[in-house]
């Protein structure tokens, strides 16, 4: 017999290692089983070379040729790893060689920062094309913006259905375009709202598993989507993503430093929360291990019922009980029905153009006023059931048995001199508590206001040394307002077409 042999039997051991980085989780001897890698390289830059075209058409074959420059980045030991946990990262390693008998030599990566994410394997890790710190990552339902010098995730959403591609826009650095398990694409333009994506498209039946936009200067611009029949389906982006602006990239730079302030603050904020409030994290604990402790002796509970009731059942002699022919029969039928029926419906929704999680978003205020409307009638019934306890209390709250005095603590009049009365307030405030903090209070409540003059004076001089001051552009809000507005029109016509096809379908 003639065994087969792989046309890449040439390439056989021509590609060599040169060195090897050895990546094991922190604390943990465990490697890492890595899914994607993200490292900066700068691109060249492409200068269009003769034929030219005659007329600018997408079909026809346009030439270019890369300029190779040297790049004034220097190119550094860091490198964004994924792995099939969820887990994301930035490895750095010292480089060194060293004589030994070993063919290649070998290193450990060091972690400089790691987070677990997402909900599952990280699959991609794709870098903005204007600003090479910034990087989107997709696993499991869940998408991250990150920066690579920062260890937790500026913008992260979650999703119903989980992601399958993703790709930066080629014009406009804010915009994020993602797929999904369901054949939908997402288009997040983070400008106009960060909170959840500017228009939904459904595009496939099933997967979509790859988005690619063209990295050439093209009129109009075009991108690629792949799905699971193997096809690839060109687009022609629409006007609102060919709109290139300078002011959107300082934008973008300026959110993702907003957004690494915020979340430092916050942590610094929590960390010295920790530290001087011990005692309500202990108790927190102890709470939460009673409620586990708790579930767990319920859990043993359950088991020991079932456990005895499935001995009972085995000792207790019970006559099988066989079913008749015609019952298998009824049983498959009904289910080859339900079958049917939900499939009739997923292809009614996908002729129609329509989807299943817009019908319900259009759904959900009426399930709520029916909700709301069940909650009543709970209260009332509720009310209704404790209306003898509910008389009671009433009577004990209008007729008590014994009426106690409260006594009421006046404050006496802060004595102010003649000279104090030429100081400021800021200067009074700081004299009055410097003056109290020495002599013991005769009451509570007079200590009370006399921090609260403390925290006052102290505010106010806080926001005499810091002023606000005012920045606002006319053109700035206004070109911010027209990219918004282009943005919120290609949704409308969307929902004005589909009233119209509902209209048609309905005559």
């Amino acid at each position: 017999m003639i065994r087969p042999e792989s046309p890449f039997k040439i390439l056989n051991r021509i590609l060599k290692p040169d060195y090897i980085l050895v990546i094991q989780y922190p604390d943990e001897s465990r490697q890492l089983v890595i899914t994607t890698l993200s490292m900066y390289n700068p691109k060249f830059r492409k200068d269009q070379v003769e034929p030219f075209p005659a007329r600018d058409d997408i079909t026809i074959r346009k030439y270019y040729k890369p300029v190779i420059e040297k790049p004034d980045y220097i190119m550094e030991p860091k490198m964004l790893v994924g792995s099939v946990e969820g887990d994301f990262g930035c490895i750095t390693w010292t480089g060194y060689e060293f004589a030994t008998d070993v063919s290649v030599n070998r290193e450990t990566a060091r972690w400089l920062w790691i987070k677990r994410m997402h909900d599952g394997p990280v699959t991609h890790s794709v870098r903005s094309n204007y600003y090479h710190q910034v990087v989107v990552t997709i696993g499991g339902k869940i998408f991250a913006v990150w920066r690579d010098d920062f260890g937790e995730p500026l913008v992260w959403k979650k999703s119903n259905v989980r992601y399958t591609a993703c790709s930066w826009g080629i014009l406009r650095p804010t915009v994020l375009i993602l797929g999904r398990m369901d054949g939908t694409i997402e288009i997040w333009d983070l400008v106009v709202k960060s909170h959840e994506p500017s228009f939904v498209q459904s595009l496939s039946g099933r997967i979509i598993t790859g988005i690619y936009t063209h990295e050439l200067p093209l009129e109009p611009q075009c991108i690629g989507f792949c799905d699971f029949n193997g096809s690839l389906r060109m687009f022609t982006a629409p006007r609102v993503l060919l709109t290139y602006d300078v002011g959107d990239v300082e934008w973008m730079k300026k959110f993702i430093d907003r957004q690494v302030q915020r979340i430092s603050e916050f942590k610094a904020w929590q960390k010295t929360w920790r530290e001087t409030n011990p005692e309500d994290i202990k108790m927190k604990k102890k709470l939460g291990e009673m409620a586990e402790v708790k579930k767990r002796m319920e859990a043993k509970e359950r088991i020991k019922v079932d456990t005895i009731e499935a001995t009972i059942r085995a000792t207790t002699p019970t006559r099988a009980t066989r079913r008749k022919p015609w019952q298998f029969l009824e049983e498959a039928k009904e289910r080859w029905m339900s079958m049917e029926v939900k499939r009739m419906q997923r292809l009614i929704l996908e002729k129609k153009g329509l989807r299943k999680d817009v019908l319900e978003r259009q759904r959900a205020p009426v399930l709520r006023l029916r909700q709301e409307e069940r909650t009543k009638k709970r209260k009332i019934r509720e009310i209704l059931n404790l209306q003898d306890r509910i008389f009671e209390e009433a009577v004990v709250f209008l007729f008590p048995e014994q009426h106690q005095e409260r006594r009421e603590t006046l404050l006496p009049p802060l004595p102010v001199s003649a000279t104090d009365r030429r100081l400021t307030i800021d200067e009074f405030i700081k004299k009055e508590t410097a003056f109290r903090k020495e002599d013991v209070f005769a009451d509570p409540e007079e200590e009370i206001i006399y921090n609260f003059l403390e925290v006052q004076a102290e505010a106010l001089a806080k926001l005499k040394s810091t002023p606000f001051e005012r920045t606002f552009d006319w053109r700035k809000v206004l070109a911010r307002g027209k990219s918004r507005r282009r943005s919120m029109d290609i949704e409308l016509k969307k929902l004005n077409k589909l009233k119209k096809t509902a209209k048609w379908t309905m005559l």
